[in-house]
């Protein structure tokens, strides 16, 4: 994702959304600006419980659904 025109906040779906359940995802941040990528979830509080953001280019978060919360599988 680029937040090249202003900070961006990529929201996942809930972690026991059938979609989700069992799901792994990586949200990379691809531009060069200083505007954050916050990764959130919708209707709760985010990947471990708390908002990540991404911060520099090529800063990647992937985590998976285990159905009833985001947990983190790598951050880098």
């Amino acid at each position: 994702l680029s937040s090249f025109n202003g900070v961006l906040e990529a929201r996942l779906p809930p972690a026991n959304a059938p979609e989700a359940v069992g799901r792994t995802v990586t949200i990379k941040k691809t531009d060069t600006s200083s505007n954050n990528i916050n990764v959130s979830e919708q209707g709760g509080a985010g990947p471990d419980g708390f908002t990540q953001p991404l911060t520099s280019q090529y800063d990647a978060l992937t985590v998976v659904s285990d159905g009833g919360q985001w947990f983190i599988v790598s951050k880098f």
